[in-house]
């Protein structure tokens, strides 16, 4: 099996990145294409926004019932 040597970057797709940000210029959202990370899922993107921004201690507020 031939597993390629790069999978390219863990931002995602530089061109999908690229056609964000322009869409996002349209309606007047200044984003580079090197601040648009793409995920798999809404999952994941709430997962790097609470590890990067919460605190452990920090309260937080989550639906009941939730995912997880």
């Amino acid at each position: 099996r031939n597993l390629p040597e790069s999978y390219g970057s863990p931002y995602g797709l530089l061109p999908l990145r690229q056609r964000i940000a322009g869409l996002l210029a349209e309606r007047s959202i200044g984003a580079e294409p090197t601040q648009v990370l793409l995920t798999q899922g809404a999952n994941d993107a709430l997962d790097m926004i609470v590890r990067q921004y919460v605190e452990p201690g920090d309260p937080v507020l989550v639906d009941n019932p939730g995912y997880y």
